[in-house]
């Protein structure tokens, strides 16, 4: 398996991970409906699981591999408890409503979900 360097930032609960092309736009992952699963196989690697994609992701070692599991499952987890608390100055209200529009689309993109059953 050939891996390609990654730019990722983590921010507001959300992972946005660059591609290798400058012409494609970053994909932008919302934390609070992704899991991140470790490779017992592969102490330097992990994957995040999307609700329509698996990330695999290798670090440079298992310290760094374990600080990135950290950093997402500590973001995931303050997104979370900030749409809890209600609290406006921080943007989770925004993470709310993404959460919100992601389920509503996926929802409606099932399959018999294209029109109303009235």
């Amino acid at each position: 398996k050939v891996w390609q360097k990654r730019k990722c930032i983590v921010k507001n609960g959300f992972l946005t991970i660059s591609h290798g092309t400058a012409n494609r736009p970053p994909a932008k992952l919302n934390l609070l409906t992704c899991q991140v699963k470790t490779n017992p196989e592969e102490k330097k690697c992990f994957d995040l699981i999307s609700h329509d994609r698996t990330y695999h992701f290798q670090a440079e070692d298992e310290q760094d591999c374990q600080i990135w599991i950290s950093v997402l499952q500590n973001s995931k987890e303050e997104a979370l408890n900030n749409a809890f608390k209600g609290d406006d100055n921080t943007g989770e209200n925004n993470i709310v409503q993404e959460l919100t529009k992601e389920i509503i689309s996926d929802v409606q993109r099932m399959p018999g979900n294209d029109m109303c059953c009235d």
